[in-house]
């Protein structure tokens, strides 16, 4: 049951990743924009895995971190332009904050 919570937070996390990249299409990225993305990501995944019974732990917090820098690395690999660098530093700093302070 805790990997398919899992499972389930690391989509909610990837949609609302994929929502934010459509979002800052027409809007502002920025460091901070990236960090509160990242911390957004593990709050939703803490819900959705204590909804299911279970505790977030460092374990699903790392598999969203891994699947959430996957993406990052592909943009920067495709899109190499300085926001976005400075947009995925904050996403994985949001990501650590969140698992830190949440776990």
């Amino acid at each position: 049951m805790e990997i398919l919570l899992a499972i389930a937070a690391i989509l909610v996390c990837q949609g609302m990743q994929a929502l934010d990249d459509f979002l800052s299409r027409v809007g502002v990225v920025s460091l901070a924009h990236g960090m509160l993305l990242g911390f957004g990501q593990i709050f939703v995944a803490k819900r959705i895995v204590e909804w299911g019974g279970s505790s977030l732990g460092w374990m699903v917090v790392a598999f969203v971190c891994i699947t959430s820098v996957a993406v990052s690395l592909y943009k920067i690999h495709r899109f190499g332009t300085r926001w976005v660098f400075a947009f995925n530093f904050g996403v994985v700093i949001g990501l650590l904050y969140g698992g830190i302070s949440l776990t």
